[in-house]
C-alpha cells in the first residue's frame, strides 16, 4: 500500500511548482517534503523552485530545518526557493525563528513569478 505523497509537484513552464498537501508537518513528513522536492527540482535543473505553503497550518521546528535545508541546498547549486501561501499562523511561527529573514517568501505564485523575473 502507498502512501499519498507530501507534496504534489504541478506543471508550469517557468517554475517547478510545488504544493503541500498536508495541514500539518512532523519529522518524517516534512523530511519525505524535502526529498520529494528535491527529486522534482532534479528533473528540472534550470528553474525556480516555488513551495506553496497554503494548506499548511503547522509547522514545527523539525519542519522549518527541512525547509531552510532545501533552501540553502538549491542556493549552493546556484537556485531559488521561493515559498508562497504562508498563512500567518506559520508566518509566525517562521517570525519567531527568524526564518522570515532567511527565507523567500512571497504571499501568492503570481507575486512568486514576478519575483522569478528579477535576480535574487
Amino acid at each position: 500500500m502507498s502512501e499519498q505523497g507530501v507534496v504534489s509537484i504541478q506543471p508550469h513552464e517557468r517554475v517547478v511548482l510545488a504544493a503541500v498537501t498536508r495541514k500539518s508537518l512532523d519529522g518524517i513528513t516534512s523530511g519525505r517534503l524535502e526529498s520529494e522536492v528535491s527529486a522534482a527540482s532534479a528533473q528540472e535543473p534550470g528553474k525556480v523552485v516555488v513551495l506553496d505553503m497554503s494548506k499548511v497550518d503547522f509547522v514545527p521546528s523539525v519542519a522549518l530545518g527541512s525547509i531552510l535545508r532545501l533552501a540553502q541546498d538549491l542556493k549552493f547549486f546556484g537556485r531559488r526557493l521561493i515559498v508562497v501561501g504562508v498563512t500567518s499562523q506559520v508566518r509566525r511561527t517562521m517570525s519567531v525563528t527568524r526564518l522570515d529573514k532567511v527565507l523567500e517568501l512571497r504571499a501568492t505564485l503570481a507575486d512568486a513569478l514576478d519575483a522569478v523575473a528579477k535576480p535574487s
